[in-house]
Protein backbone atom coordinates (compact mmCIF):
# COMPACT_ATOMS: atom_id res chain seq x y z
CA UNK A 1 0.00 0.00 0.00
CA UNK A 2 1.66 3.00 -0.70
CA UNK A 3 2.29 6.26 1.25
CA UNK A 4 -0.12 8.25 -0.38
CA UNK A 5 -2.88 5.89 0.11
CA UNK A 6 -2.46 5.62 3.66
CA UNK A 7 -2.13 9.28 4.47
CA UNK A 8 -5.53 9.55 3.10
CA UNK A 9 -7.00 6.42 4.75
CA UNK A 10 -5.17 8.04 7.81
CA UNK A 11 -7.41 11.12 7.58
CA UNK A 12 -10.54 9.36 7.04
CA UNK A 13 -10.66 6.59 9.41
CA UNK A 14 -8.00 7.42 11.98
CA UNK A 15 -8.77 5.08 14.45
CA UNK A 16 -8.97 2.07 12.44
CA UNK A 17 -6.01 2.82 10.16
CA UNK A 18 -3.75 3.46 13.26
CA UNK A 19 -4.41 0.07 14.05
CA UNK A 20 -4.27 -1.61 11.03
CA UNK A 21 -0.89 0.41 9.99
CA UNK A 22 0.73 -0.59 13.63
CA UNK A 23 -0.51 -4.19 13.08
CA UNK A 24 1.08 -4.78 9.74
CA UNK A 25 4.51 -3.32 10.76
CA UNK A 26 4.79 -4.89 14.09
CA UNK A 27 4.54 -8.44 12.63
CA UNK A 28 1.16 -9.09 14.89
CA UNK A 29 2.89 -7.56 18.22
CA UNK A 30 0.49 -6.32 20.10
CA UNK A 31 2.37 -4.36 23.12
CA UNK A 32 2.69 -0.51 23.66
CA UNK A 33 1.18 2.02 21.22
CA UNK A 34 -1.28 2.86 19.36
CA UNK A 35 -2.65 -0.30 19.95
CA UNK A 36 -2.31 -0.81 23.68
CA UNK A 37 -5.77 -0.22 23.87
CA UNK A 38 -6.56 -3.44 22.01
CA UNK A 39 -6.49 -6.13 24.59
CA UNK A 40 -6.36 -9.23 22.89
CA UNK A 41 -6.63 -10.87 19.37
CA UNK A 42 -10.61 -11.37 19.95
CA UNK A 43 -11.22 -7.72 20.77
CA UNK A 44 -8.92 -6.86 17.63
CA UNK A 45 -10.99 -9.67 15.81
CA UNK A 46 -14.54 -7.58 17.18
CA UNK A 47 -12.88 -4.38 16.02
CA UNK A 48 -12.11 -5.74 12.42
CA UNK A 49 -15.82 -6.79 12.62
CA UNK A 50 -17.18 -4.05 14.01
CA UNK A 51 -15.55 -1.63 11.11
CA UNK A 52 -16.27 -3.60 8.32
CA UNK A 53 -16.83 -0.54 6.01
CA UNK A 54 -13.62 1.60 7.50
CA UNK A 55 -11.75 -1.36 6.53
CA UNK A 56 -12.94 -1.22 2.91
CA UNK A 57 -11.92 2.03 2.86
CA UNK A 58 -8.46 1.03 2.88
CA UNK A 59 -8.48 -0.74 -0.41
CA UNK A 60 -6.50 0.83 -3.05
CA UNK A 61 -9.01 2.37 -5.65
CA UNK A 62 -9.42 1.06 -9.17
CA UNK A 63 -11.07 2.60 -11.92
CA UNK A 64 -13.76 0.46 -13.82
CA UNK A 65 -12.81 0.72 -17.48
CA UNK A 66 -15.64 0.28 -20.26
CA UNK A 67 -13.73 -1.05 -23.41
CA UNK A 68 -16.53 -1.18 -25.58
CA UNK A 69 -16.34 1.33 -28.71
CA UNK A 70 -18.82 4.44 -29.28
CA UNK A 71 -20.45 2.62 -31.92
CA UNK A 72 -20.76 -0.75 -30.06
CA UNK A 73 -21.69 1.72 -27.00
CA UNK A 74 -25.11 3.01 -29.03
CA UNK A 75 -26.39 0.30 -31.02
CA UNK A 76 -26.51 -1.88 -27.12
CA UNK A 77 -28.64 1.01 -26.37
CA UNK A 78 -30.41 1.84 -30.02
CA UNK A 79 -31.15 -2.64 -29.16
CA UNK A 80 -32.03 -2.89 -25.73
CA UNK A 81 -34.61 0.42 -26.77
CA UNK A 82 -36.13 -1.89 -29.56
CA UNK A 83 -36.13 -5.03 -27.65
CA UNK A 84 -38.35 -3.13 -25.02
CA UNK A 85 -40.87 -1.82 -27.55
CA UNK A 86 -41.30 -5.68 -28.87
CA UNK A 87 -41.40 -7.05 -25.33
CA UNK A 88 -41.09 -4.98 -21.83
CA UNK A 89 -39.53 -7.79 -19.99
CA UNK A 90 -37.13 -9.01 -22.91
CA UNK A 91 -36.11 -5.40 -22.89
CA UNK A 92 -35.27 -5.05 -19.16
CA UNK A 93 -33.55 -8.06 -18.91
CA UNK A 94 -31.05 -7.18 -21.54
CA UNK A 95 -30.86 -3.53 -20.38
CA UNK A 96 -30.04 -5.03 -16.59
CA UNK A 97 -27.24 -7.81 -17.96
CA UNK A 98 -25.92 -4.83 -19.94
CA UNK A 99 -25.37 -2.32 -17.20
CA UNK A 100 -23.94 -4.65 -15.20
CA UNK A 101 -21.55 -5.74 -17.40
CA UNK A 102 -20.41 -2.30 -18.03
CA UNK A 103 -20.40 -1.66 -13.78
CA UNK A 104 -17.99 -4.24 -13.57
CA UNK A 105 -15.94 -3.38 -16.50
CA UNK A 106 -16.67 -7.31 -18.10
CA UNK A 107 -16.74 -6.21 -21.68
CA UNK A 108 -14.03 -7.03 -24.61
CA UNK A 109 -14.18 -5.22 -27.73
CA UNK A 110 -11.61 -6.68 -30.01
CA UNK A 111 -12.73 -8.46 -32.92
CA UNK A 112 -14.72 -11.59 -31.75
CA UNK A 113 -15.31 -9.79 -27.97
CA UNK A 114 -18.09 -10.67 -25.88
CA UNK A 115 -19.54 -7.00 -26.32
CA UNK A 116 -19.83 -8.25 -30.76
CA UNK A 117 -21.30 -11.60 -28.88
CA UNK A 118 -23.63 -9.61 -27.05
CA UNK A 119 -24.81 -7.29 -29.70
CA UNK A 120 -25.33 -10.38 -32.18
CA UNK A 121 -27.60 -12.31 -29.44
CA UNK A 122 -29.42 -9.27 -28.96
CA UNK A 123 -30.45 -8.58 -32.61
CA UNK A 124 -31.08 -12.81 -32.98
CA UNK A 125 -33.65 -11.97 -30.17
CA UNK A 126 -35.20 -9.06 -32.02
CA UNK A 127 -35.99 -11.14 -35.04
CA UNK A 128 -37.30 -13.93 -33.03
CA UNK A 129 -39.88 -11.43 -31.48
CA UNK A 130 -40.73 -10.17 -34.57
CA UNK A 131 -41.02 -13.40 -36.11
CA UNK A 132 -43.84 -14.43 -33.37
CA UNK A 133 -45.63 -10.95 -33.18
CA UNK A 134 -48.96 -10.90 -34.52
CA UNK A 135 -49.36 -9.29 -38.02
CA UNK A 136 -51.52 -6.42 -37.92
CA UNK A 137 -53.76 -5.02 -40.82
CA UNK A 138 -53.88 -1.56 -40.92
CA UNK A 139 -55.83 -1.09 -43.87
CA UNK A 140 -53.59 1.24 -45.53
CA UNK A 141 -52.12 0.43 -49.50
CA UNK A 142 -49.15 -0.60 -49.74
CA UNK A 143 -46.47 1.31 -51.33
CA UNK A 144 -43.63 -0.91 -53.01
CA UNK A 145 -40.51 0.42 -53.09
CA UNK A 146 -40.48 2.80 -56.78
CA UNK A 147 -40.67 6.44 -57.92
CA UNK A 148 -43.65 8.59 -57.64
CA UNK A 149 -45.21 11.85 -58.60
CA UNK A 150 -48.12 13.92 -56.80
CA UNK A 151 -49.33 17.51 -57.43
CA UNK A 152 -48.34 19.42 -54.55
CA UNK A 153 -48.23 23.26 -54.79
CA UNK A 154 -49.06 24.15 -57.96
CA UNK A 155 -46.62 21.55 -59.85
CA UNK A 156 -45.09 17.68 -60.12
CA UNK A 157 -43.05 16.79 -57.76
CA UNK A 158 -41.25 12.95 -57.64
CA UNK A 159 -40.33 10.87 -54.68
CA UNK A 160 -38.37 7.77 -54.05
CA UNK A 161 -39.80 5.40 -51.31
CA UNK A 162 -37.44 3.14 -49.97
CA UNK A 163 -37.40 0.52 -47.06
CA UNK A 164 -34.28 -1.09 -44.96
CA UNK A 165 -32.96 -4.24 -45.62
CA UNK A 166 -33.85 -7.38 -44.14
CA UNK A 167 -31.62 -7.82 -41.17
CA UNK A 168 -30.05 -4.60 -40.69
CA UNK A 169 -31.19 -2.20 -37.77
CA UNK A 170 -33.62 -0.45 -40.49
CA UNK A 171 -35.72 -3.84 -41.31
CA UNK A 172 -39.37 -2.45 -41.35
CA UNK A 173 -38.19 1.21 -41.86
CA UNK A 174 -40.02 3.30 -44.79
CA UNK A 175 -37.54 6.31 -46.45
CA UNK A 176 -38.68 8.80 -48.58
CA UNK A 177 -37.26 10.99 -50.11
CA UNK A 178 -37.48 14.09 -52.74
CA UNK A 179 -36.45 13.54 -55.96
CA UNK A 180 -34.43 16.64 -57.35
CA UNK A 181 -32.61 16.54 -60.75
CA UNK A 182 -29.68 13.28 -59.62
CA UNK A 183 -30.50 14.21 -56.02
CA UNK A 184 -32.36 12.96 -53.27
CA UNK A 185 -33.19 14.57 -50.00
CA UNK A 186 -34.85 13.08 -46.72
CA UNK A 187 -38.19 13.97 -45.87
CA UNK A 188 -37.74 14.32 -42.42
CA UNK A 189 -41.13 16.09 -41.12
CA UNK A 190 -43.51 13.42 -39.92
CA UNK A 191 -46.51 15.58 -40.66
CA UNK A 192 -45.23 16.43 -44.61
CA UNK A 193 -44.43 12.77 -44.36
CA UNK A 194 -47.25 11.51 -43.65
CA UNK A 195 -49.50 13.42 -46.00
CA UNK A 196 -47.40 12.96 -49.08
CA UNK A 197 -47.99 8.71 -48.70
CA UNK A 198 -51.42 9.42 -47.85
CA UNK A 199 -51.53 11.08 -51.35
CA UNK A 200 -49.72 8.44 -52.94
CA UNK A 201 -51.58 5.74 -51.54
CA UNK A 202 -54.79 7.28 -53.51
CA UNK A 203 -53.32 5.51 -56.58
CA UNK A 204 -50.03 4.01 -56.34
CA UNK A 205 -49.71 2.80 -60.02
CA UNK A 206 -50.83 6.33 -61.14
CA UNK A 207 -48.39 8.13 -58.90
CA UNK A 208 -45.84 5.45 -60.28
CA UNK A 209 -46.58 6.59 -64.00
CA UNK A 210 -46.69 10.29 -63.16
CA UNK A 211 -43.17 9.99 -62.19
CA UNK A 212 -42.03 7.78 -65.13
CA UNK A 213 -43.06 10.75 -67.39
CA UNK A 214 -41.82 13.52 -65.18
CA UNK A 215 -38.48 12.01 -64.90
CA UNK A 216 -38.85 10.35 -68.23
CA UNK A 217 -37.88 6.92 -66.70
CA UNK A 218 -39.55 3.47 -67.29
CA UNK A 219 -41.63 2.50 -63.96
CA UNK A 220 -40.28 -0.59 -63.91
CA UNK A 221 -36.63 -1.16 -64.99
CA UNK A 222 -35.84 2.67 -64.18
CA UNK A 223 -34.39 3.09 -67.80
CA UNK A 224 -34.60 6.49 -70.10
CA UNK A 225 -37.75 7.11 -71.30
CA UNK A 226 -37.21 8.46 -74.04
CA UNK A 227 -38.96 7.42 -77.42
CA UNK A 228 -42.33 8.89 -77.31
CA UNK A 229 -43.44 6.91 -80.28
CA UNK A 230 -43.28 3.34 -77.74
CA UNK A 231 -46.94 2.37 -77.61
CA UNK A 232 -45.94 1.85 -73.91
CA UNK A 233 -45.21 5.64 -72.90
CA UNK A 234 -48.29 6.94 -71.79
CA UNK A 235 -48.21 4.06 -68.99
CA UNK A 236 -44.76 5.02 -68.31
CA UNK A 237 -42.92 2.29 -69.77
CA UNK A 238 -40.00 1.19 -71.96
CA UNK A 239 -40.80 -1.19 -75.00
CA UNK A 240 -39.45 -3.83 -73.09
CA UNK A 241 -41.15 -3.48 -69.90
CA UNK A 242 -44.23 -2.89 -71.53
CA UNK A 243 -44.36 -5.96 -73.54
CA UNK A 244 -43.86 -8.71 -70.55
Amino acid sequence: MSTQTRERNYTKNPHTARWLMAFHTAGGTRTGGAVAEVADDTEALALEAAQDDDLLDLVEDKDVVDLRTPGQVKFMDDLVARLTRLDPATGEAAREYTQRMTENGKWTSERGGNASQWIDRMIGKERELKAAAPKVTTGEVEIPANRYGIHKDGEVKCYAVDYGKEGTRWEGFLFLNRISSDDLFPVKNPAEKAAILAEIRKDVEAAQILAGLTLRRCRRCGRGLSDTKNPYFELALGPECGGK
